[in-house]
């Protein structure tokens, strides 16, 4: 009879909690080192469980790709889905995929050929603020900087130019909920339900994000009320827009939408499944 196989190495941390505090002040300097030091597959303890980091990329293809039914997300991802539903950036298997395959005309390559544009004048503004910077001899924190122009580039490929009285509002919000949810994901989660100042303001921002994507959906809508579907290419665009917009919201944040009282000519549209759900016009 074979001896069960070791464990992979890995570091020991804390009694208790493992590696759980130096993930929540660097987690990426955690798995960095971690690699380094013990090689393509680690075990790490957080607090009273063990994930295991792999760096290899035939490992990586065989978890994600070649036997991706054997292995599921950490139980850490329990505490994303309470916060934001059992979407796609949480929801596993035969659901998952359901849910990508709703998502996936997203990310068909002549969407994504037309955000190029967005993403390069997103970057060509942060170039033009780093020689600015760069003139005057001052530092630039590149991991804030980088981590701004990623919320720019998102916002304005999502949500367009156009966001109303949220303008001033939604970069803030945006911040605070990525925040809160990088916090979340590596701690015990003890006061996730509490009404904290800082969930608070999690709630806070994430009605605001809310409100700017349901603002970007009436507003065109209601800027097309009243003509046809065939007389108007720019009117089918704008729908087509927003019930993509729609099916990826509801793919990611299930339920993060309210759709209380449609436009006359638009309906929301779902298949037998309840899965497939998007804005049409008669």
């Amino acid at each position: 009879m074979r001896p069960p196989p070791m464990p992979p190495p890995g570091p020991r941390g804390l009694p208790f909690l493992g590696v759980l505090l130096a993930l929540r002040r660097d987690p990426t300097g955690v798995f960095l080192d971690a690699a380094l030091r013990y090689g393509h597959v680690v075990r790490l303890r957080i607090g009273a469980q063990h994930a295991y980091l792999i760096t290899n990329p035939a490992d990586i293809r065989h978890v994600l790709q070649d036997n991706a039914r054997n292995y599921h997300k950490s139980p850490l991802y329990d505490r994303l889905r309470q916060q934001l539903g059992n979407g796609l950036l949480v929801s596993e298997d035969d659901f998952w995929l359901r849910q990508r395959r709703i998502a996936q005309p997203a990310f068909q390559r002549h969407r994504v050929a037309q955000l190029a544009e967005v993403m390069a004048d997103a970057a060509r503004g942060v170039a033009a603020e780093w020689r600015t910077l760069a003139s005057g001899s001052a530092a630039v924190d590149v991991d804030e900087e980088m981590m701004r122009l990623t919320r720019t580039v998102v916002l304005r490929t999502l949500l367009g130019g156009d966001l109303g009285p949220f303008a001033t509002k939604v970069d803030a919000a945006w911040a605070i909920v990525n925040q809160h949810i990088g916090d979340s994901f590596w701690s015990f989660g003890l006061t996730e339900r509490l009404p904290t100042p800082k969930n608070r303001r999690f709630q806070a921002a994430r009605a605001v994000l809310r409100g700017a994507v349901e603002y970007v959906i009436w507003t065109t809508l209601s800027n097309h009320q009243g003509f046809s579907q065939f007389s108007s290419p720019r009117r089918s665009r704008d729908v087509e827009l927003c019930s993509l917009l729609k099916t990826l919201i509801d793919c990611l944040f299930p339920g993060a939408l309210r759709f209380p009282s449609l436009p006359p000519d638009v309906s929301v549209a779902s298949d037998r499944a309840g899965a497939r759900r998007g804005l049409s016009i008669h």
